[in-house]
Protein backbone atom coordinates (compact mmCIF):
# COMPACT_ATOMS: atom_id res chain seq x y z
CA UNK A 1 0.00 0.00 0.00
CA UNK A 2 1.25 2.96 -1.58
CA UNK A 3 2.01 5.67 2.01
CA UNK A 4 1.14 9.06 1.01
CA UNK A 5 1.47 12.70 3.03
CA UNK A 6 -1.51 15.35 2.05
CA UNK A 7 -0.84 18.67 2.78
CA UNK A 8 -4.18 21.50 2.03
CA UNK A 9 -4.39 24.48 2.13
CA UNK A 10 -6.32 27.64 1.32
CA UNK A 11 -5.37 27.89 -1.71
CA UNK A 12 -5.80 31.60 -2.62
CA UNK A 13 -4.00 33.13 0.49
CA UNK A 14 -0.67 33.96 0.18
CA UNK A 15 0.18 33.50 4.04
CA UNK A 16 -1.21 30.00 3.34
CA UNK A 17 1.20 29.15 0.11
CA UNK A 18 4.13 30.40 2.59
CA UNK A 19 3.53 27.95 5.66
CA UNK A 20 2.41 25.14 2.64
CA UNK A 21 6.07 25.38 1.18
CA UNK A 22 7.67 25.03 4.50
CA UNK A 23 5.78 22.34 5.65
CA UNK A 24 6.67 20.69 1.59
CA UNK A 25 10.03 21.57 2.49
CA UNK A 26 10.68 20.26 5.70
CA UNK A 27 8.31 16.87 5.15
CA UNK A 28 10.60 16.06 1.97
CA UNK A 29 13.70 16.31 3.89
CA UNK A 30 12.58 14.60 7.10
CA UNK A 31 10.60 11.38 5.05
CA UNK A 32 13.14 11.03 2.24
CA UNK A 33 10.38 11.60 -0.36
CA UNK A 34 11.53 11.62 -3.96
CA UNK A 35 8.17 13.18 -5.31
CA UNK A 36 6.39 16.45 -4.65
CA UNK A 37 2.67 16.68 -6.11
CA UNK A 38 1.97 20.37 -6.38
CA UNK A 39 -1.64 22.27 -7.08
CA UNK A 40 -0.27 24.03 -10.28
CA UNK A 41 -1.35 23.30 -13.27
CA UNK A 42 0.55 20.78 -15.82
CA UNK A 43 2.70 22.80 -17.83
CA UNK A 44 4.30 24.40 -14.84
CA UNK A 45 7.28 22.09 -14.68
CA UNK A 46 9.68 23.60 -16.63
CA UNK A 47 9.21 27.12 -15.18
CA UNK A 48 9.68 25.38 -11.62
CA UNK A 49 13.46 24.54 -13.15
CA UNK A 50 14.57 28.04 -13.90
CA UNK A 51 17.88 29.06 -12.25
CA UNK A 52 18.27 29.51 -8.98
CA UNK A 53 18.50 33.70 -9.68
CA UNK A 54 15.38 33.95 -11.45
CA UNK A 55 12.66 35.37 -9.49
CA UNK A 56 9.46 33.71 -8.61
CA UNK A 57 7.39 36.96 -10.43
CA UNK A 58 9.15 36.83 -13.71
CA UNK A 59 8.76 32.74 -13.24
CA UNK A 60 4.90 33.45 -13.11
CA UNK A 61 4.74 36.02 -15.57
CA UNK A 62 6.64 33.75 -17.70
CA UNK A 63 3.84 30.76 -17.20
CA UNK A 64 0.75 33.48 -17.68
CA UNK A 65 2.20 34.55 -20.90
CA UNK A 66 2.70 30.64 -22.39
CA UNK A 67 -0.42 30.24 -21.20
CA UNK A 68 -0.57 27.66 -18.47
CA UNK A 69 -1.38 29.94 -15.45
CA UNK A 70 -4.50 32.98 -15.95
CA UNK A 71 -3.41 36.32 -16.25
CA UNK A 72 -4.65 37.01 -12.24
CA UNK A 73 -2.48 39.30 -10.05
CA UNK A 74 -4.25 38.42 -7.21
CA UNK A 75 -3.54 34.77 -7.79
CA UNK A 76 0.23 34.86 -9.15
CA UNK A 77 1.03 37.34 -6.04
CA UNK A 78 -0.03 34.68 -3.95
CA UNK A 79 1.66 31.69 -5.55
CA UNK A 80 4.72 33.78 -5.13
CA UNK A 81 5.82 31.96 -1.40
CA UNK A 82 5.15 28.63 -2.82
CA UNK A 83 6.69 28.74 -6.38
CA UNK A 84 9.70 29.89 -4.24
CA UNK A 85 9.48 27.13 -2.09
CA UNK A 86 9.03 24.44 -4.48
CA UNK A 87 12.24 25.22 -6.81
CA UNK A 88 13.96 25.49 -3.20
CA UNK A 89 13.29 21.89 -2.49
CA UNK A 90 13.78 20.83 -5.90
CA UNK A 91 17.26 21.99 -6.14
CA UNK A 92 18.26 21.70 -2.48
CA UNK A 93 16.77 18.24 -1.74
CA UNK A 94 17.01 16.60 -5.73
CA UNK A 95 13.20 15.93 -5.51
CA UNK A 96 10.91 15.31 -8.28
CA UNK A 97 8.29 17.93 -8.95
CA UNK A 98 4.92 17.17 -11.06
CA UNK A 99 1.78 19.41 -11.15
CA UNK A 100 -1.29 18.09 -11.12
CA UNK A 101 -3.82 20.39 -11.62
CA UNK A 102 -5.63 20.66 -15.06
CA UNK A 103 -5.16 24.27 -16.92
CA UNK A 104 -8.05 24.53 -18.44
CA UNK A 105 -10.02 23.71 -15.22
CA UNK A 106 -8.03 26.24 -13.77
CA UNK A 107 -8.84 28.89 -16.31
CA UNK A 108 -12.02 28.32 -16.43
CA UNK A 109 -12.50 28.64 -12.02
CA UNK A 110 -10.68 32.04 -12.63
CA UNK A 111 -13.17 33.35 -15.42
CA UNK A 112 -16.16 32.16 -13.27
CA UNK A 113 -14.77 33.73 -10.18
CA UNK A 114 -14.63 36.93 -11.88
CA UNK A 115 -18.46 37.08 -12.32
CA UNK A 116 -18.72 37.62 -8.54
CA UNK A 117 -17.46 41.45 -9.00
CA UNK A 118 -19.67 42.42 -11.55
CA UNK A 119 -23.09 40.74 -10.00
CA UNK A 120 -21.73 42.07 -6.88
CA UNK A 121 -21.82 45.93 -8.32
CA UNK A 122 -25.17 45.20 -9.96
CA UNK A 123 -26.74 44.06 -6.84
CA UNK A 124 -25.71 47.47 -5.03
CA UNK A 125 -26.48 49.32 -7.61
CA UNK A 126 -30.42 48.31 -8.01
CA UNK A 127 -32.30 46.66 -5.87
CA UNK A 128 -32.24 42.46 -6.08
CA UNK A 129 -34.63 41.07 -8.66
CA UNK A 130 -35.42 37.59 -9.21
CA UNK A 131 -33.13 37.28 -12.17
CA UNK A 132 -30.43 38.34 -9.86
CA UNK A 133 -31.35 34.81 -8.04
CA UNK A 134 -31.02 32.91 -10.69
CA UNK A 135 -27.66 34.17 -11.65
CA UNK A 136 -26.23 33.63 -8.45
CA UNK A 137 -27.44 29.78 -8.33
CA UNK A 138 -26.33 29.69 -11.15
CA UNK A 139 -22.93 31.18 -11.01
CA UNK A 140 -22.70 28.49 -7.56
CA UNK A 141 -23.82 25.60 -9.49
CA UNK A 142 -21.13 25.89 -11.79
CA UNK A 143 -18.28 26.24 -9.77
CA UNK A 144 -20.10 23.21 -8.18
CA UNK A 145 -19.67 20.91 -11.60
CA UNK A 146 -16.05 23.28 -11.91
CA UNK A 147 -15.12 21.51 -8.13
CA UNK A 148 -16.26 18.19 -8.79
CA UNK A 149 -14.64 17.53 -12.45
CA UNK A 150 -11.11 19.05 -10.63
CA UNK A 151 -11.64 16.74 -7.75
CA UNK A 152 -11.99 13.92 -10.17
CA UNK A 153 -9.00 15.02 -12.67
CA UNK A 154 -7.19 15.07 -9.63
CA UNK A 155 -7.95 11.62 -8.02
CA UNK A 156 -6.57 9.73 -11.82
CA UNK A 157 -3.50 11.47 -11.90
CA UNK A 158 -2.29 11.57 -8.01
CA UNK A 159 -2.70 7.84 -7.77
CA UNK A 160 -0.97 7.77 -10.97
CA UNK A 161 2.08 9.81 -10.38
CA UNK A 162 2.28 8.98 -6.79
CA UNK A 163 1.92 4.96 -7.20
CA UNK A 164 5.53 4.16 -7.69
CA UNK A 165 7.34 6.73 -5.87
CA UNK A 166 8.94 7.18 -2.13
CA UNK A 167 7.05 9.00 0.23
CA UNK A 168 5.33 11.16 -1.78
CA UNK A 169 4.14 14.40 -0.61
CA UNK A 170 0.93 15.81 -2.70
CA UNK A 171 -0.32 19.43 -2.05
CA UNK A 172 -3.71 20.51 -2.24
CA UNK A 173 -6.77 23.15 -1.32
CA UNK A 174 -9.73 22.19 0.94
CA UNK A 175 -10.85 19.67 -1.11
CA UNK A 176 -8.35 17.60 0.35
CA UNK A 177 -10.61 15.77 2.48
CA UNK A 178 -12.13 14.39 -0.37
CA UNK A 179 -9.08 13.71 -2.68
CA UNK A 180 -8.35 11.89 0.54
CA UNK A 181 -11.67 9.69 0.89
CA UNK A 182 -11.49 8.71 -3.09
CA UNK A 183 -7.53 8.10 -3.03
CA UNK A 184 -7.85 6.06 0.41
CA UNK A 185 -10.69 4.09 -1.91
CA UNK A 186 -8.33 2.73 -4.47
CA UNK A 187 -5.62 1.67 -2.29
CA UNK A 188 -3.85 4.64 -0.93
CA UNK A 189 -2.80 5.33 2.21
CA UNK A 190 -3.08 8.93 3.34
CA UNK A 191 -2.21 10.98 5.59
CA UNK A 192 -3.77 14.66 5.86
CA UNK A 193 -2.71 18.14 7.42
CA UNK A 194 -3.28 21.07 7.15
CA UNK A 195 -1.33 24.49 6.70
CA UNK A 196 -2.12 27.74 6.62
CA UNK A 197 -5.46 27.36 9.05
CA UNK A 198 -8.01 28.78 10.43
CA UNK A 199 -9.73 29.77 7.09
CA UNK A 200 -12.44 32.20 6.99
CA UNK A 201 -14.72 31.21 3.26
CA UNK A 202 -15.27 33.46 0.98
CA UNK A 203 -19.07 34.44 0.38
CA UNK A 204 -19.09 31.89 -2.42
CA UNK A 205 -17.66 28.84 -0.58
CA UNK A 206 -20.30 29.24 1.52
CA UNK A 207 -22.95 29.35 -0.83
CA UNK A 208 -21.39 26.21 -2.32
CA UNK A 209 -21.49 24.49 0.54
CA UNK A 210 -25.28 25.74 1.01
CA UNK A 211 -26.25 24.68 -2.22
CA UNK A 212 -24.73 21.39 -2.56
Amino acid sequence: MTELLLFFRPRRLRLANRQAAVNLYSAALTLGSDLLLIDLPEGMEPFLSWPQLSSAPTILEAAVEAGVLPASSSMLRSLEPLVEGVMKAKRQLDVEVRCYADPSLMKDDHALSMEVPRLLLRASLSSFLERDLKEWLDLVERRRMLAHRHLQSSVGKVASLALKAKRPICLAGLEAWELAKQLREVGFKVQLRSAGLPYLHTPLEVLEKLHS
